[in-house]
């Protein structure tokens, strides 16, 4: 009916209805449905539920009644008045107990009101009233929406049972194994989503990737990985679900140990373009745990480019530190772990251990002491807790390194762990410098585990502690044992030399820098110990060694800086002393005064008479010229008094001698000489001449970069003529001062002196004289080069002095002493 037509009806039933009330007769049920009917469809829904309320009441009849509660319930739910259409549903229900249909509609109501649970109710009404698969299933979907899975799950069941699993609807079936999954049942959901797969006329390849899923839940791998293989083989299928198939797969394999199948699934997965993180993730688990490394490295540097996971950052530390790169490694790590929360606790625990592993493996001890505290922190363990001593001693805090001990009871330790805590206690005690203690406790370990490392440790213990002859078969032992180590080598070759066998330690020295050149202070010992072996080529080569490699020390600090250039200037000294084999020294002495300037009756020995001059030649003969630090030398010297006053030499008081001089000692300067005495001037004699002289010096060499130091200069000298006329001469002489530093080439230096002469014999000149006074000694340096110090110098020493003591009265004289040396 048309709109028009409506509006001409509703008309007419209006008329009609109102001739009625007019001449009285009753109203007209059928009328009055049907001018209902047209008022909801013209949308004057208010005016067809008032009418339609008139045929409420108890007294119309029971079909009509039931017809308008029906009719309100329609219409009060399409205008959302749903307590009014539940009221009718309702009373529609009492009227007729036996329909299902009012159940359902109360159902409906109920549930758009959001009164799920009375919803159910009425939902099991309906069933029980009349029962039905689209009833049941109605059911199901009702208790499930009001949270109850267990009934939902039992009237599903119901649903399939009473179609017939194999004829059921695939909605059903799915729906079902939906519940039977989350209730716990993975294998009966398994079951029905394989049967659902077979029912579907293109037999969705999605549902047997849920069924093999479900079936490995419920821990049947076996039909898991048939699914899966199915699956996985299927050509049809698109090729995202196939790559979800194999990944899967290679998961089962992997958890069963066929690590070779779950790569190679892995690997057809991303071949197929299923290449995710999580794939990419577990391939390269698999790879790195098969021991390639590489390959792992590759694999996870490709899923990094997908996520930045922890993981992933973890799984590159792991397989940088198989390919021996610890450095990365330990970046790769600590990113890792910056991320927190991201990690399960167990490998959080892992990742700290391995970190502090590497850590100590590059030397970085403080951090390894970091990462193995916070892996105690998670879970405490023996073996960490040794580890964490170790790396705490050797970053520098031995009071966390005992703390860290305190927390290990030896007792319960095994042989070795016992042996590496004894390890720990005797260094720190060794650190406290209670050496009795860090051997005892070294002695320990060793009693639990012998090992070379920890003979060499006691070796150089008992070394250190002066107990050469203990430390050598330990020492040899531990290098024999443990195959040659070059620092090994170099502490026997110390103890050898401390044993004055410098041939074995110049061997072991020789040794140990060939296997690691970079021991430094190496060619230093090496250097000192052919000395000792009287090899002075090879020494100055060592020692060359050592001065070519100052840039390689490591120095940080101006004081480290400074050690340095003291120790590479004492080495330039040792070649310059070593390698000079010829010397040549010039000296003039001059006295300005008159009564006190006295002229002695000889020149044979410097400091003899107040004015004099004179030239040395020194010459070492090849091998005994010069053997670790005790001297021969031929010598050969001229030597002239001078006019006081005067540089002019005079002639017939020169003399030439012709000897050999002996410094005994290695670290003392005294020297022995005799030497023959040839006449040269008219009023001097031939004889023979024995000497000895001794002198103490305190800075006297060029410092390098000092300013400024301390002076001190005593020497001693004794001369005797063994033919007549036989005279003795003593000469001592005693300086102080301070010199000072001008462009590491001049040194200046003011001084106090103070010198006594003696004179005796079988000559008629007997003196004596003690003086003392002020002076300045200027000395300009050079001739040195990269290895040698000054070799050259050229020395004037004014000075004024008194003579506190003299034979011929006291006074006042000034000296002007001149020495060049070559």
């Amino acid at each position: 009916m048309n709109l028009h037509q409506n509006d001409v009806a509703l008309q007419a039933l209006d008329q009609l209805d109102e001739l009625d009330r007019r001449e009285g007769r009753p109203r007209s049920a059928e009328r009055d449905l049907l001018h209902a009917s047209l008022l909801a469809e013209s949308g004057d829904t208010k005016r067809a539920l008032d009418l339609l309320q008139r045929w409420t009441a108890a007294d119309a009849p029971p079909q009509i009644r039931v017809e308008a509660l029906r009719r309100i319930g329609v219409l009060a739910v399409e205008a959302g008045r749903l307590d009014e259409a539940r009221a009718a549903a309702e009373e529609g229900a009492r009227l007729e107990p036996n329909d299902p249909g009012w159940p359902e509609r109360l159902a409906e109501i109920a549930s758009r009101q959001g009164d799920v649970k009375a919803a159910v109710a009425y939902r099991r009404d309906a069933a029980r009233e009349g029962p039905s698969v689209e009833r049941e299933r109605a059911l199901s979907i009702t208790e499930e929406q009001a949270g109850d899975r267990s009934a939902a799950l039992a009237s599903a069941r119901a649903v399939v049972a009473e179609q017939g699993e194999a004829t059921a609807q695939q909605s059903d079936l799915l729906r079902l194994a939906v519940l039977e999954s989350e209730s716990g049942e993975p294998l009966d959901a398994a079951a029905l989503y394989e049967a659902a797969w077979k029912m579907g006329p293109d037999r969705d390849p999605a549902l047997l990737l849920r069924a093999a899923r479900e079936y490995r839940r419920g821990g049947d791998a076996e039909a898991a990985s048939t699914l899966l293989e199915q699956l996985a083989n299927d050509g049809a299928a698109p090729a995202r679900l196939r790559g979800e198939a194999l990944a899967e797969l290679a998961d089962l394999d992997a958890r069963s140990g066929r690590d070779d199948a779950a790569r190679a699934a892995l690997e057809r997965a991303i071949a197929l373009g299923g290449g995710t993180w999580a794939v990419r993730q577990t391939l390269g688990d698999l790879q790195l745990r098969s021991g390639d490394a590489r390959a792992a490295l590759a694999t996870y540097r490709e899923a990094l480019r997908m996520r930045d996971a922890p993981r992933t950052r973890l799984g590159l530390g792991y397989a940088y530190a198989k390919l021996a790169k610890p450095g990365l490694a330990v970046h790769e790590i600590d990113r890792a772990l910056a991320k927190r929360g991201d990690l399960p606790s167990e490998t959080r625990l892992e990742a700290l251990r391995t970190e502090g592993y590497l850590y100590a493996e590059i030397g970085e001890a403080a951090r390894a002491a970091r990462a193995w505290s916070s892996a105690q922190v998670i879970q405490p363990d023996t073996e960490i807790a040794l580890g964490l001593a170790r790396a705490e001693r050797l970053a520098g805090d031995p009071a966390a390194a005992a703390r860290a001990l305190d927390g290990v009871a030896p007792e319960g330790l095994s042989p070795a762990q016992g042996a590496r805590y004894w390890d720990e206690r005797s260094a720190l005690a060794e650190i406290g410098n209670d050496r009795e203690t860090a051997e005892a406790d070294l002695r320990r370990a060793i009693a639990l585990e012998t090992t070379p490392d920890r003979d060499e440790r006691l070796g150089v213990l008992l070394a250190e502690s002066d107990r050469p002859e203990e430390a050598r078969p330990l020492l040899a032992q531990a290098l024999e044992k443990g195959g040659f180590n070059a620092s090994w080598a170099a502490a026997l070759g110390h103890v050898d030399s401390d044993l004055d066998d410098p041939e074995a330690a110049s061997a072991l020295f020789d040794r140990s820098l060939e296997a690691d050149p970079d021991q430094l202070s190496l060619y230093e010992d090496l250097g000192y110990a052919h000395l000792r072996e009287l090899e002075n080529e090879k020494a100055i080569r060592r020692f060359e060694e050592a001065i070519d490699n100052r840039p390689l020390y490591p120095v940080g600090t101006a004081a480290e800086r400074k050690a340095l250039d003291r120790r590479i200037e004492r080495l330039r000294r040792e070649v310059t002393e070593v390698d000079r084999w010829i010397s040549l020294v010039a000296y003039t002495s001059i006295c300005f005064g008159d009564s006190h300037c006295r002229l002695g009756d000889t020149a044979l020995v410097e400091g003899a008479s107040e004015s004099q001059g004179g030239a040395e030649l020194a010459i070492r003969p090849p091998v005994i010229g010069f053997r670790n630090g005790r001297i021969f030398e031929i010598i050969s010297r001229v030597l002239f008094q001078q006019e006081v006053n005067s540089i002019e030499p005079i002639g017939s008081s020169t003399v030439a001698t012709l000897g050999v001089r002996y410094k005994p000692f290695r670290t003392h300067d005294f020297y022995a000489s005799v030497e023959k005495i040839f006449a040269v001037g008219s009023d001097t004699t031939g004889n023979k001449l024995l000497r000895g002289s001794y002198g103490w010096l305190r800075g006297y060499r060029m410092q390098p970069g000092v300013s400024h130091w301390s002076y001190t200069n005593l020497y001693a000298d004794l001369s005797y003529t063994v033919e007549y006329p036989r005279n003795w001469f003593f000469y001592a002489e005693a300086r102080q001062g301070v010199t000072f530093n001008y462009a590491d080439r001049a040194m200046p230096t003011p001084l106090l002196y103070l010198r006594n002469r003696n004179l005796g014999g079988d000559g008629d000149d007997d003196y004596n004289d003690l003086d003392l006074g002020v002076g300045v000694s200027a000395r300009w340096l050079w001739n040195d080069d990269r290895y040698h110090d000054y070799r050259s110098s050229f020395e004037i020493l004014p000075r004024i002095g008194y003579d506190a003591y003299n034979s011929d009265g006291r006074g006042w004289n000034i000296f002007l002493t001149v020495v060049v040396q070559f």
